[in-house]
């Protein structure tokens, strides 16, 4: 064959967004063997008009209905095919509409859900007294986060997958078997009397509560229940202190009425047939093991700090208040980026553009949650400087809570694109680094805070290197 011919193909091949090779990388992100049939053979699926067309072409491929059993866990040819159709969503080839600002509004109230209990628990927390040890609600509080980020990961996975009667399934007996393990966990270690294993399943019914309603995007109801318990507190904490009594009871009542709102809602998903369970959790099993490694070291990075902070003092401890109520803007621009690195796809006709593009949607989203947890942070200042609260170490630890905003974002990325691997081992030894160095410098507040800045700027350098490396890739953004 002559150059003449061979150039223009090339010149074809070149320009191709969407060549094969990217399936090849899909295979390579994804544990589970379908995203990789439905990438390679996608072009097929887009022509198709019912899974009947898929199943022809699978059969006329070589694909036999032992080879779907083996190879992919269906049945038969025709359920793989049916899958394959339903990943592939022919309506999905079009241009993407921008994300509703119902969503971002959404997204940027989760802030105000993760500062309820810095007002409710700390109230319950004192009416325990001494039999309240810190270091077991700070346990069970880690165990709550670690369950529910998986229990949302699977849920979310499974409705992907066309399973939303399971995902309802999965929550709702996670939901139970977390009261049990948290109730177990703070037995043993906030105390064995009756009130310590009720802040423990309090604790664990708030948070898994809030995961399932957020999952069904019920925040509303969150708000509703328990707005009286946070109200509440901030009475109790601030000019009548003699509420404490009346408060916990309002606040056991409203996370009794979370945890039914939350029970309720999984049994709501209307009864239809789904693909079987078991063969995809068995194919997303490395995949649910590393992300539930990720949540598990996300919580206790954050979390086994505040031990040394609140252990040593409190006005230090209220640093790191700008992460937690900035983590609704950290979820807003990660969303915002997913939408809009799959709606360059349709925007660009390179990958070299797709790359440069995409980096700079991920440094605008990053710049957005620096910002905007800065802000939040130097509010925060402003108020302990006016009350003359303010010191160094506050200071540190708010321009760490700023620090972790960003590299939360970045993680949320990197995860979105299957590295939790990569952000396993940068958590872990980060909160290595942070208890090493604890031992060598102290374990004061102040010097935890000062560690805990140190550490945070290096998880950020870890998360930003990789992100920028992978975020450019075409074939982890296609949905």
């Amino acid at each position: 064959m002559s150059s003449g011919a061979l150039m223009p193909r090339a010149r074809r091949a070149a320009d191709d967004a969407t060549a094969d090779v990217s399936s090849l990388l899909a295979r390579i992100g994804s544990a589970d063997p379908v995203d990789f049939l439905v990438e390679r053979i996608r072009p097929v699926v887009r022509r198709a008009v019912d899974p009947l067309q898929v199943a022809a072409w699978l059969e006329a491929d070589g694909m036999s209905d032992r080879a779907a059993r083996v190879e992919y866990g269906y049945a038969d040819v025709f359920a793989l095919a049916q899958e394959v159709y339903r990943r592939a969503d022919p309506a999905s080839v079009e241009q993407p509409s921008p994300p509703a600002p119902v969503q971002h509004a959404r997204d940027l109230g989760h802030g105000a859900l993760y500062l309820l209990p810095t007002v409710i628990f700390p109230v319950v927390l004192a009416s325990l007294g001494a039999t309240a040890l810190l270091r077991g609600v700070l346990l069970v509080a880690w165990l709550s986060w670690a369950w529910s980020g998986t229990a949302a990961w699977l849920g979310y996975h499974l409705v992907g997958t066309g399973r939303p009667e399971s995902a309802g399934r999965v929550l709702r007996w996670s939901t139970l078997a977390a009261l049990l393990a948290g109730g177990i966990l703070g037995s043993l270690t906030i105390g064995e009397g009756g009130p310590a294993v009720v802040l423990a399943v309090g604790l664990t019914a708030y948070q898994m509560s809030v995961t399932t309603l957020v999952f069904y995007r019920h925040e509303r109801w969150i708000f509703a229940a328990m707005a009286p318990a946070a109200l509440g507190g901030v009475l109790c904490l601030t000019v009548l202190p003699g509420l404490v009594q009346p408060m916990v009871v309002v606040a056991m009542a409203a996370v009794a009425l979370l945890l039914g709102l939350a029970l309720h809602a999984t049994t709501r998903t209307p009864a239809q047939p789904e693909p079987p369970l078991w063969p995809m959790m068995r194919l997303n099993l490395r995949r649910l093991v590393l992300v539930s490694g990720f949540t598990a070291l996300t919580a206790a990075y954050f979390l086994y700090p505040q031990f040394y902070l609140l252990s040593g003092d409190v006005v230090i401890a209220l640093g790191a208040l700008p992460v937690i109520a900035g983590m609704g803007i950290v979820e807003w621009q990660a969303h915002r980026f997913g939408d809009r690195a799959h709606a360059l796809l349709f925007e660009v006709a390179r990958p070299d553009q797709f790359a440069i593009k995409a980096r700079r949607l991920m440094f605008v989203g990053l710049g957005t949650c620096l910002s905007g947890v800065g802000l939040l942070a130097a509010v925060l200042l402003a108020a302990l400087a006016v009350a003359d609260r303010l010191s160094p170490p506050v200071l540190v630890l708010a321009g760490a809570s700023v620090l972790l905003a960003g590299a939360y974002f970045l993680a949320f990325l990197l995860a979105n694109l299957g590295h939790q691997a990569w952000l396993c081992g940068s958590l872990l030894g980060c909160l290595a680094a942070f208890a090493a160095a604890i031992g060598a410098v102290g374990d004061s507040a102040s010097h935890a805070a000062e560690v805990f800045a140190v550490t945070t700027a290096l998880l950020l350098t870890l998360t930003l290197a990789p992100a920028c490396r992978q975020i450019g890739q075409v074939w982890g953004h296609r949905r």
